[in-house]
């Protein structure tokens, strides 16, 4: 429904850098990468490697950065709030949505940056909406409230939210954080339908570098708010820049799953 042109579909940064106190430790230091275009990107490091600070620049919620950030070729500070929303969505990690509305209704929000001065939604537009309800499974629940469903539930109702926005850029910070081992391929096999069939360019943050390994077509590594390493899966996600990256020991099961030793886990890796 709300196809792009892939090859236009591109988030820059370049030598970035990011200090929430003035003068403070910096969380982004430097950083330069290029997040598509039309791909799949996954983010993963420790914590404190300044992943979601990243992602929170990258749609302009934060700007007092040192450096340049580009949505699709122009430089983000030059875009308007609404222009910014037309070209890029964000799911977080925590459900923003506070307000007693139904899962329809909190769908309809983000169609909001595509009617010009709150015009009447047209048949596209409701179709939109339509699609991201079909798209993401939340069919049964569009006459529920939002505060009263599941919060697996609820990260598929906000991946469908920022769908209707109808940004070609999509930033996910932990999807998958609230969702069961059962949802957690499906969303990531959504995300992979998004980027082949829809044109779509997804980022998406996640403390599982298993699921990184599996989904991605770029793996960026942060650790102190640099990149440590960036590639192909396999390029990033083995057992030695892992190790190296979150300083502990890892072990492989089934040739391609990783464990942390200190989970209980006796033996080395394979």
């Amino acid at each position: 429904m709300e196809m792009h042109n892939p090859k236009s579909m591109i988030i820059e940064v370049e030598n970035l850098s990011f200090s929430y106190i003035k003068s403070g430790p910096l969380v982004i230091d430097g950083l330069s990468a290029v997040f598509g275009p039309g791909r799949l990107n996954i983010i993963i490091g420790p914590n404190g490697s300044g992943k979601s600070t990243l992602a929170r620049i990258a749609i302009g919620y934060l700007r007092n950065y040192n450096g340049t950030v580009k949505l699709n070729g122009d430089d983000i500070r030059h875009l308007t709030v609404l222009e910014t929303a037309r070209r890029v969505a964000f799911v977080p990690q925590e459900n923003p949505i506070s307000a007693p509305l139904t899962v329809r209704e909190a769908v309809e929000l983000g169609r909001f940056c595509q009617l010009a001065g709150g015009v009447y939604p047209s048949k596209e537009d409701k179709d939109v909406v339509e699609w991201a309800i079909e798209l993401t499974g939340v069919r049964e629940l569009i006459e529920k409230r939002v505060d009263n469903i599941s919060g697996g539930e609820k990260q598929r109702v906000m991946i469908a939210r920022v769908l209707a926005q109808g940004a070609g850029n999509l930033v996910l910070d932990e999807p998958t954080a609230n969702l069961d081992l059962k949802y957690q391929p499906l969303i990531f096999d959504l995300l992979r339908r998004l980027v082949e069939k829809e044109g779509y360019n997804v980022t998406a943050i996640t403390h599982d570098v298993n699921l990184a390994s599996r989904y991605a077509d770029m793996v960026f590594l942060l650790k102190a708010g640099k990149i440590f390493a960036r590639g192909l899966p396999g390029e990033v996600v083995n057992l030695g820049i892992l190790e190296s990256a979150y300083e502990t020991k890892l072990k492989i099961v089934g040739g391609s799953f990783f464990i942390p030793l200190g989970a209980g886990i006796e033996g080395g890796g394979s």
